[in-house]
């Protein structure tokens, strides 16, 4: 037995039902304000009290969406082409079982269950106002009870099936299109997210016949798993959810990206419809301009090109790549992988690690790199880079040319790398690196303190403490005026390894290894 889905006219009738059990006083309004030329005309052949309607229809409490049936669709359709073929409205034509019979025949296994019909259709929102209006001979010209009316607005119900035919024969006493609606319940149905993805056209951001994308991918993450669906050639879609958080997320044909949204399921339907101008680049797909591509919540792989972009990763343990151009990088929580540009073109890079133990690496250019909260190992690469630890034990490497390396709270290792670099362990004891090679440079260091712990390990194999001088000298502008600088010099090459300013009474330590010598 095939499953039936809803036809364009269809899935507009289901959305328009959900509009109301939504916001009964506001489709009031909008029933009475519209220029459906068939609501028109019965509202001034019925002499319906508009004020009364209004009232009516404001005293209803919103009710949660309902979600399409199959079955009750088959159900339904059967019920349609009875009466288009015995030309006549009826909840019972010849031969035709009762209504419970009829849907439980067609696999629905109810607890409760209803049914709206109408052989008298001309278009969608007239039959639509046809059965919220309940227009008829009763008081202010609406059927009393207003039954069409309760049926659709009744929260009991957690499902439906639509089923709209056109009325074949010329001359026939109904039509020109017949429906039937049946709404039900199951003991054992379960909450669905549903909706509609539209490309909206007319731009009043609902559904409209036309405008429904089918094949979008629909996928739900959250604590219970990860679900997936695919919408339907009308554009409605549906899956059932336990309760709890969701980041939905709507890929596919139509859609210029992805549109992203969280969700609560919290025990009932709940509708959340999308619109294709939502969409945002998909990340790890930026255009090559100035984009802005937004990771998730879960660990992402975020690559981009040219220009000047930003990037987020939020939560997870993401990569994070940035492209040609002056980029911004923020990992955000979660261990991080952030690494800045490609080439020898790229410009200066800014790149947050965020809370979590990122690596880092800046590439090409003159970058500003953030550690952030965490054990960081972050590199400057190519340029003159400003390498910036924050809090936890980190690692710090300048790379190629003049850098400056801020260790920050925490026992941070620092090696400046080729060229003279200049190195602020920060609190905490820290850890200063010189390869003892001629392009590894002088390494200034601004805050040494033997107090606290500070070494310089030295990079240059096998040494004692008669490998290094130190010498003493008051430098101008580089600390405090009449502080000496500490000069601390490799005698096997005459070479000046690390320069600690304001340090003339600090106790300096080196380590080679695993020994440690005092020098001064």
């Amino acid at each position: 037995m095939s499953t039936i889905l809803p036809t364009a006219w269809e899935q507009l009738t289901l959305e328009l039902i959900n509009r109301t059990r939504a916001d009964p006083g506001g489709e009031a309004a909008r029933l009475l304000s519209t220029d459906n030329q068939g609501i028109a005309q019965a509202l001034a052949y019925f002499d319906v009290d508009e004020a009364l309607f209004t009232q009516q229809m404001e005293a209803f409490d919103p009710a949660a969406p309902l979600a399409w049936n199959p079955n009750l669709a088959r159900s339904a359709e059967t019920h349609t082409d009875l009466m288009i073929q015995y030309d006549r409205q009826s909840h019972n034509l010849p031969g035709e079982p009762l209504l419970g019979a009829r849907i439980a025949d067609a696999g629905y296994r109810y607890s409760s269950a209803a049914e709206n019909i109408y052989a008298y259709v001309e278009d969608p929102l007239q039959a639509h106002g046809g059965f919220v209006i309940d227009w008829g001979q009763g008081p202010g010209g609406m059927q009393d009870p207003a039954g069409h009316r309760l049926t659709i607005m009744n929260a009991k119900f957690t499902e439906i099936g639509i089923a709209i035919a056109e009325v074949p024969e010329a001359g026939a006493a109904i039509g020109p299109y017949a429906t039937t609606q049946h709404f039900g319940t199951r003991a054992d149905d379960a909450p669905q997210l549903l909706g509609v993805v539209i490309a909206d056209a007319d731009g009043d951001a609902f559904y409209d016949i036309g405008e429904g994308l089918g094949g979008i991918t629909v996928t739900a993450t959250g604590a219970s798993g990860t679900f997936s669906t695919t919408s339907w050639a009308a554009g409605g879609y549906q899956m059932a959810l336990p309760s709890g958080r969701y980041e939905v997320t709507f890929t596919g044909p139509g859609l210029d990206g992805q549109v992203v949204r969280q969700v609560e399921m919290s025990g009932v339907n709940l509708d959340l419809d999308v619109l294709a101008r939502q969409a945002q680049p998909v990340p790890g797909a930026p255009s090559g301009g100035n984009d802005r591509v937004m990771g998730t919540e879960g660990p992402d792989m975020l690559s981009l090109l040219a220009g000047n972009d930003l990037a987020r990763g939020f939560g997870g343990d993401d990569r994070l790549t940035g492209g040609l151009g002056a980029d911004t990088l923020d990992g955000g929580a979660g261990n991080d992988i952030l690494i800045g540009g490609p080439g020898e073109g790229d410009l200066r890079d800014v790149i947050y690690g965020g809370a979590g133990n990122d690596r880092i690496d800046g590439g090409y250019g003159n970058d500003q790199l953030h550690g952030g909260a965490g054990a960081d190992d972050i590199a400057g690469g190519f340029g003159a880079d400003t390498v910036i630890g924050n809090e936890g034990a980190d690692v710090l490497t300048g790379g190629a040319f003049g850098d400056m390396l801020v260790g920050g709270d925490g026992f941070d290792f620092l090696n400046g790398g080729f060229g003279s670099d200049r190195l602020n362990g920060g609190a905490g004891p820290d850890r200063f690196f010189h390869l003892g090679v001629a392009d590894h440079g002088s390494d200034w260091i601004q805050d040494y303190a033997g107090a606290e712990g500070d070494r310089l390990v030295w990079g240059g194999g096998e040494a004692g403490a008669a490998r290094f001088q130190v010498n003493y000298a008051d430098t101008p502008n580089a600390g405090a005026a009449g502080t000496q600088e500490a000069f601390v010099i490799d005698k096997a090459t005459g070479q000046v390894l690390w320069a600690l300013v304001d340090s003339a009474d600090e106790t300096i330590r080196v380590q080679v290894g695993t020994d440690v010598f005092e020098i001064a």
